[in-house]
C-alpha cells in the first residue's frame, strides 16, 4: 500500500505544480487544463472560462468540446485516442471558440499522468497561435508574391514595345494579385482623358470608355473593398454595375516622375485589400512603371534610328535623283527617277506632261509590280480622269499645288467610282498613300509626277512629302532647262539655216538681175529687150518683199510695228489684195475666187496691214497650189466676228507640221534645194498682225495633198 500512497501523493503533488503552473502560464495567454481518461476536465479551468466564457456547468465533462470548432472536433477525437492507445505525449491544433465568439488557431499540448503503468489522467497546454500563425502565413504570402515579383521583373524590365509591358504588367499583376479582371489606365495630356490601353477580362464596352480628368494623384494603391458604397464613384458606380465590378485595387505607375498612368485589378465580388496586398502593389507598381519608362525610351531610340536612317535614306534619294536630272534628255530622265523611286521610297510613280496644244499626257508608269503597270493602263484607257476634275492629277496641273492623301480610303475610293468595275479595279490597285506634286519652273506648271504607297511600308509621312515635293521641284527645273536648251539649240540651228536660206533667197533674184543687166550692157534684140526688164523687175520687187519682210520681223520683235486703226468693210480690204495677186495666180494658172456677202463686214483695223495679211495668205496659197489648182477667198459675218478665209487645193500641211505653221522661220522642207521659195516669215507675221488687232488665225488640213484652209477671225466693230 506504501506504493500507492507514494503515487497519490506524486500525482497530488503534480496536480498542485500543475495550478502553479496555469497560474504561471495564464500570465503568458496559455491555458493549463487537466483530464481523465474519458477526456473529461479536473476541476474547473480559470483561463479557460476566461477564454471561451464557458462556465463550470459547460465546462464540465465534455462540454468543453464545444469550444472546439466543430470542423476539428474528429480530428480532436482521433488525436486523442491515438495518444493514449500509445501513451505518448500529445500535440495538435484545433480552432477554439473566443469568448467574442472568434474561432481561433490553439496549439495544444499534453502529457499523460501515470499511476504504475496506468494512465489516469493528462495535463496539457492551449496557447492562441492565432496571431502568430496569421504573421508567419502572411510573411509566406508576401515572399512568395515578391518572389513571383523578382522572376518576373527581369522579362517585364526587358521589354522593348510599350505594348507589350502593358501586357507583361498585367500578366504579371495576375499572378501576385489575383483579379478576375484588370486594365492599364494612360492620361492623355492632348485630350485631357483616361482611356485603358491594355486590359483583361473586360469587356469590349468598357475597355472602350473615356474620361475626362487629370493626371493621378495619388501616390500609394488604394483598395477598396466595396465600389458601390466607396466615395468619390459616384459617376462611375453605373458602369461599375455594368460590368459586374465589386471592389478594385487601383495602383499609380509614377512613369518617368509623371502620374499618367495606373494598373486597376477588379474583382466582382467584395474583397478587403490586405496589407500584404498593398506591399505588393506598391512594388508592383514601381516595377512596371520602371518597364513602361523604359519601353518608352526604347520605342524613342527605335523611332530617332528609324528617322535617321529614313532621313538619310530621302537625302541619298534625292542626291541621286538630282544627279540624274542634271541631264539634258528630260524624258530620259523622268524615267530614270521614276524609276528610282519605287526601289527607294514610294512603290509606283507616274509623270504626267503639259503637251504642246495644252493638253496634259501621261509619259511613262514605273511599279514595283509589273502586272500592275498594265492594270494602270487599263484604268486609264477604260476610265480616262476627267481634266475639269477638282482634285488628282488634272488640278495639280491648273494650281501648281500639290495634294497629298495620307491614307486613301474606301469611301474616297467609291466617292470617285463611275462604277461597281471602277471601284473595283481602284481596289486592286492597292492604294495607301497618294501624293501628288507638280513640277514647275519659272511661274508654269510642265507636268505633275506622282507618288504611291501600296506595300507594308506604311503610308508616306511628312518628311517623304518634303523630299519629293522638292524632287518635283526640282524635275520641273530641270524639264524647263532641257526645253530651254532645245529651244536655244533649235533657235542656233534656226539661225544658221535661216541665214542660208536668206543668202540663197537673196541671192536667186540678184543673179538674175545682175545676169540681165549684164546682158542688156551688151545689148539685146527689143523684144529680149522687154523680157529682160520684166525680169529685173520681178526679182526686184521679190528682193524688196523679203526685205520688207525682214523690216517687219524687227519692227515685231522691238515691239515698234504700228497698227493704224480706221473702220473699215473687210470685203474691200479683201478685194483689193485679191487684185494685187491675181496677175501671178494667172501666171502659174492657178483659178483665184472671191466670195463674199451682200452685207457690209465692219472691223476697226489698219487697211495697209490688214491687206499684207491677206495678200501674205494669197501668195502662200497660189505658190503651193500647183498649176489648174484653186484659190478661194470667203469672206462673211460670224455673229460678232468677221472672218476671213483662204481655201486652196495645194500641197496641205502635215499633221506633225500643222501646230508649227505659224512659227518664225519654220518651213515643212528646210532643205536649200526645196522647190519653194521664201524665209518662213509671212505666216508668223500674219499672225503677229492679226494677234494686234485683236483677232486669231488658224489653219486647218487634212494632211499632205489635201489642201489648205487658213481663217483669220477679227472682232466685228
Amino acid at each position: 500500500m506504501a506504493q500507492p500512497e507514494e503515487s497519490g501523493s506524486d500525482n497530488q503533488r503534480l496536480r498542485l505544480e500543475a495550478r502553479r503552473y496555469e497560474a504561471l502560464l495564464s500570465t503568458e495567454g496559455s491555458i493549463v487544463w487537466v483530464l481523465d481518461t474519458e477526456l473529461r476536465p479536473s476541476g474547473l479551468s480559470q483561463a479557460w472560462e476566461l477564454y471561451t466564457g464557458q462556465t463550470a456547468d459547460e465546462y464540465a465533462h465534455l462540454g468543453w468540446v464545444n469550444a472546439i470548432h466543430p470542423d476539428d472536433r474528429d480530428q480532436l477525437r482521433a488525436h486523442a485516442a491515438a495518444a493514449m492507445t500509445a501513451g505518448a505525449p500529445l500535440s495538435m491544433e484545433f480552432r477554439v471558440r473566443r469568448t467574442d465568439g472568434a474561432y481561433r488557431r490553439n496549439l495544444i499540448r499534453a502529457i499523460p499522468i501515470r499511476e504504475g503503468d496506468a494512465i489516469v489522467e493528462w495535463i496539457g497546454t492551449a496557447t492562441d497561435i492565432e496571431d502568430a500563425r496569421q504573421t508567419a502565413d502572411e510573411q509566406r504570402d508576401l515572399r512568395a508574391r515578391l518572389l513571383a515579383l523578382t522572376e518576373g521583373a527581369e522579362a517585364l524590365l526587358g521589354t522593348r514595345s510599350q505594348e507589350s509591358a502593358r501586357a507583361g504588367a498585367l500578366h504579371l499583376a495576375q499572378r501576385v494579385l489575383p483579379g478576375d479582371a484588370s486594365a492599364v489606365w494612360w492620361f492623355d495630356g492632348s485630350r485631357r482623358e483616361w482611356r485603358i490601353v491594355h486590359s483583361r477580362g473586360l469587356s469590349p464596352e468598357y475597355a472602350a470608355q473615356r474620361l475626362p480628368g487629370q493626371p493621378a494623384t495619388f501616390v500609394q494603391p488604394i483598395g477598396l473593398a466595396e465600389v458601390h458604397h466607396a466615395e468619390g464613384v459616384d459617376s462611375r458606380r453605373d458602369a461599375f454595375a455594368a460590368e459586374g465590378i465589386r471592389s478594385m485595387l487601383a495602383v499609380p505607375l509614377p512613369i518617368g516622375g509623371e502620374r499618367r498612368a495606373s494598373l486597376v485589378i477588379y474583382h466582382h465580388t467584395p474583397h478587403a485589400t490586405t496589407d500584404t496586398e498593398l506591399r505588393v502593389a506598391t512594388a508592383l507598381g514601381q516595377l512596371a512603371a520602371a518597364a513602361l519608362w523604359n519601353a518608352e525610351t526604347y520605342e524613342e531610340l527605335d523611332r530617332s534610328r528609324a528617322a535617321a536612317e529614313r532621313h538619310a535614306a530621302r537625302m541619298s534619294f534625292l542626291a541621286d535623283a538630282s544627279a540624274m536630272l542634271a541631264s539634258l534628255d528630260y524624258e530620259v530622265t523622268l524615267r530614270q527617277v521614276a524609276e528610282l523611286a519605287v526601289t527607294r521610297i514610294a512603290d509606283w510613280c507616274t509623270v504626267h506632261m503639259r503637251q504642246p496644244d495644252g493638253s496634259l499626257q501621261r509619259i511613262f508608269t514605273a511599279h514595283v509590280d509589273p502586272a500592275k503597270i498594265q492594270l494602270a493602263r487599263t484604268l486609264e484607257k477604260r476610265y480616262p480622269t476627267d481634266p475639269s476634275s477638282t482634285s488628282g492629277v488634272p488640278n495639280v496641273f491648273r494650281t501648281g499645288r500639290p495634294e497629298f492623301y495620307p491614307h486613301v480610303t474606301e469611301e474616297m475610293l467609291a466617292a470617285i467610282a463611275q462604277n461597281d468595275e471602277h471601284l473595283a479595279m481602284l481596289r486592286a490597285m492597292g492604294l495607301h498613300s497618294i501624293l501628288l506634286a507638280p513640277l514647275t519652273a519659272r511661274g508654269q506648271t510642265l507636268g505633275v509626277i506622282t507618288f504611291v504607297r501600296t506595300g507594308p511600308a506604311g503610308p508616306l509621312a511628312a518628311d517623304d512629302v518634303t523630299v519629293l515635293t522638292e524632287v518635283g521641284r526640282r524635275a520641273g527645273l530641270a524639264v524647263d532647262n532641257a526645253r530651254l536648251y532645245r529651244d536655244a539649240e533649235r533657235a542656233n540651228r534656226a539661225k544658221d539655216e535661216f541665214l542660208a536660206i536668206l543668202s540663197h533667197e537673196l541671192r536667186t533674184p540678184l543673179n538674175a538681175i545682175m545676169g540681165w543687166s549684164h546682158m542688156l550692157r551688151e545689148g539685146l534684140p527689143e523684144e529680149m529687150t522687154r523680157h529682160a526688164i520684166e525680169v529685173i523687175g520681178r526679182n526686184a520687187r521679190s528682193q524688196k518683199q523679203l526685205v520688207e519682210d525682214l523690216l517687219d520681223v524687227a519692227r515685231i520683235a522691238s515691239g515698234r510695228l504700228e497698227l493704224h486703226r480706221a473702220p473699215l468693210d473687210l470685203r474691200e480690204v479683201s478685194r483689193v489684195s485679191v487684185d494685187s495677186v491675181l496677175p501671178s495666180a494667172r501666171a502659174k494658172d492657178v483659178a483665184l475666187s472671191f466670195e463674199t456677202t451682200q452685207d457690209v463686214v465692219p472691223v476697226s483695223g489698219d487697211s495697209d496691214r490688214l491687206q499684207q495679211v491677206i495678200a501674205n495668205l494669197l501668195s502662200n496659197a497660189v505658190k503651193f497650189t500647183d498649176p489648174g489648182g484653186r484659190v478661194t477667198v470667203r469672206v462673211a459675218r460670224q455673229e460678232d466676228m468677221a472672218e476671213v478665209s483662204v481655201t486652196d487645193t495645194g500641197i496641205g500641211i502635215t499633221p506633225d507640221f500643222l501646230p508649227y505653221v505659224f512659227d518664225r522661220f519654220r518651213q515643212a522642207d528646210e532643205s536649200l534645194s526645196r522647190p519653194y521659195a521664201g524665209l518662213g516669215l509671212g505666216l508668223w507675221v500674219v499672225k503677229q498682225i492679226v494677234d494686234g488687232h485683236g483677232g486669231r488665225v488658224r489653219a486647218d488640213s487634212d494632211g499632205t495633198g489635201s489642201g489648205t484652209t487658213i481663217t483669220v477671225m477679227m472682232p466685228v466693230a
